[in-house]
């Protein structure tokens, strides 16, 4: 079992140092009393990092950069871990390509961080998406099915 808005808050503490090196904002939102969802604690995480790493490169080099992260419970049951940022958004080029191993926008990257941050997610039952937001920025977010007691 997993707390997901404990894990976030988690992650957050970690990445503290760097995000304030960067002079980025975060901002975190947990739904309160959440139950645990069924997965893996440290693969769930590193998801969680690989989105903020991401947002955070996303933002770098922008006017007021900010990120957000927000953990809710859908009425379904399942939980939504989504990761926001201020930056550019995502190209029209790169929507249908965004998952798939190999692709990045930038030129040091690897392009495997979203594309192994899916195959996990999805080993545990969930799935995985990214889209624009209005005004500007991305969100991606993961959704993970309620723990089966």
């Amino acid at each position: 079992p997993v707390d997901l808005g404990q894990m976030v808050r988690e992650v957050r503490e970690i990445m503290k140092s760097g995000l304030s090196m960067r002079g980025i904002t975060v901002s975190t939102e947990c739904e309160p009393d959440l139950p645990s969802v069924a997965a893996d604690r440290i693969q769930i995480q590193q998801v969680v990092v690989n989105l903020v790493t991401n947002a955070m490169q996303a933002v770098e080099g922008r006017r007021d950069p900010k990120l957000s992260v927000v953990v809710r419970r859908r009425q379904d049951g399942w939980q939504v871990v989504s990761v926001a940022d201020s930056g550019a958004g995502i190209a029209p080029s790169m929507q249908s390509t965004l998952f798939e191993p190999f692709t990045s926008t930038r030129a040091d990257g690897l392009g495997m961080g979203l594309s192994i941050s899916r195959t996990i997610v999805e080993s545990f039952g969930g799935r995985m998406w990214a889209e624009n937001q209005t005004q500007s920025g991305a969100i991606v977010s993961f959704a993970l099915p309620p723990e089966r007691l």
